[in-house]
């Protein structure tokens, strides 16, 4: 893994994330990018800087206020191994591994967010959450086999460039 092609595809998940995550929203449910590219992550990256780096992409996605600050850095660090060793069991780089991945990782930590809020505020009705949840998830799976493409085609760019 190179830190500096992480650092760069993180601050564009990010910028993503935030600029346009609001005008990508379908009935309450927005794809989660930043999730997409720890899990794009650990299912093609080598095992090595894997667990920090997860670390550092859940952080920057709390410290960006998109979740509960500190539940990101603890999630997608253990959702990202348990996600690399099935993925390491099945075949990793097959669309529908990738799509059952994404989807039951997504929704996973939709639902431990939508729980965190529910505890939070009185006035929520957790029905709804889950509903929410489970919607993000199912987006955040499909636009992840798109992601994943392109993300697969950066390392043959960065060979035709050297």
């Amino acid at each position: 893994m190179k830190w500096f092609r992480f650092l760069v595809l993180l601050s564009v998940a990010l910028v993503v994330q935030r600029s346009f995550g609001d005008r990508m929203e379908v009935y309450g449910s927005r794809p989660d990018f930043v999730l997409i590219l720890a899990l794009h992550l650990s299912l093609c990256a080598g095992s090595g800087l894997i667990f920090g780096a997860q670390w550092v992409a859940g952080l920057a996605r709390d410290l960006f206020g998109i979740g509960v600050l500190g539940l990101s850095a603890c999630l997608f660090p253990l959702l990202g191994t348990l996600a690399s060793r099935l993925g390491r069991d099945l075949y990793a780089h097959h669309p529908l591994t990738r799509l059952v991945l994404s989807f039951l990782v997504a929704l996973q930590v939709e639902l431990t967010f939508s729980f965190v809020l529910f505890l939070k505020a009185e006035h929520l009705d957790l029905f709804s959450l889950f509903a929410q949840g489970f919607g993000s998830a199912i987006y955040t799976a499909l636009v992840a086999l798109i992601l994943y493409r392109l993300l697969d085609m950066w390392p043959a760019l960065e060979a035709r460039t050297r």
